[in-house]
């Protein structure tokens, strides 16, 4: 699954309270300390608010209006955050057993809840999120069906067993659902209307999430673990980071095309050029001398950065005004 619905490949080793201890507390409890561990709203919410901004500003600026926020956002926001959570739990249930054997500390192998209690979170999940979509209206409904049936399909690994052996495949399988989600939230604007703003915003956001995904599991030969697969493992160092800068870098481009179908200043376009310059640099940069750890932060700044972009054109447009 994309980045933005995962948690660090390198975790730090917590000491840990006796089985009994933890199954002794109630379920509440223990599904917040969960949420700390798996899904911290500290790392998630910043990338979870820079996505639903990108949609929504790109959803109002297709239909000729400047962008803003109502009840509507705050519902789109919810039901974002809740389908990525119900992602990250469905992949802790899928990740049981090998975690059992690389990261035992992790909150299933270690008994902190069962797969029946994270199951029984999956399904309450779908229920809430199916009730705030209702709110948005029928057309939403539609693109929300669209996102749940495919979070369906991917947490079954699209039917086809062999798919988590190989991490690279198992990425591009699971990558459309960003774009699906971005269109869910692009309709649920009040004035959404088919627009080519769609397609650049969607490209936009999908290259941000899938390098994030390379780059988080792209490790030098010094911090690979033997039971945690790695894109850099399983296709080499040099590839994973070749890989995560091209995307990175039509990502960028995706932007400037945003941009320019927006009517952004040119000054803007020049520095998301030179963002895409610089990534490409420090890509090489990194592959060749083989530091993976300085490169990850990078690549999330970057990411970050896509997300941000039809933001921080409105902020450019603001000033220029003012």
């Amino acid at each position: 699954m994309s980045a933005i619905n995962s948690a660090n490949a390198r975790e730090p080793r917590r000491r840990q309270p006796s089985l009994a201890a933890l199954q002794s507390d109630p379920v509440g409890v223990r599904l917040v300390i969960f949420v700390r561990e798996r899904f911290p709203l500290l790392a998630y919410g910043p990338l979870i608010v820079a996505f639903v901004s990108c949609g929504w500003i790109a959803a109002a600026r297709g239909a000729g209006d400047a962008p803003s926020l109502g009840w509507q956002t705050v519902v789109t926001l919810l039901v974002v955050t809740l389908v990525f959570f119900r992602l990250r739990v469905a992949d802790e249930i899928k990740d049981a057993d090998v975690d059992r054997v690389g990261r035992p500390d992790r909150p299933l192998p270690r008994g902190l809840v069962t797969k029946t209690e994270l199951e029984r979170v999956l399904v309450a999940c779908a229920v809430v999120e199916i009730a705030l979509a209702t709110i948005l209206g029928a057309s939403v409904v539609v693109a929300y069906c669209v996102v749940l049936a495919f979070t369906i399909l991917a947490a079954n690994d699209f039917m086809t067993p062999g798919l988590r052996g190989n991490v690279l495949a198992y990425a591009v399988a699971h990558a459309p659902i960003v774009a699906l989600l971005l269109v869910f939230v692009w309709w649920a604007h009040p004035s959404a209307t088919w627009s080519g703003t769609l397609s650049s915003a969607a490209v936009l956001a999908s290259c941000a999430s899938f390098a994030l995904e390379i780059g988080r599991k792209t490790m030098a030969p010094s911090e690979e673990r033997p039971s945690v697969q790695t894109y850099s493992a399983e296709i080499g160092l040099a590839p994973a980071v070749t890989i995560a800068t091209l995307v990175l870098v039509a990502g960028t481009l995706a932007g400037v095309v945003y941009g320019q179908m927006t009517h952004a200043p040119d000054g803007a376009l020049v520095m998301a050029l030179a963002v895409g310059a610089s990534t490409t640099v420090v890509g090489v940069g990194a592959m060749h001398a083989g530091r993976a750890a300085a490169w990850r932060p990078y690549v999330g700044a970057v990411a970050l950065g896509l997300l941000c972009w039809p933001a921080a054109l409105e902020l450019v447009r603001a000033w220029a005004l003012w």
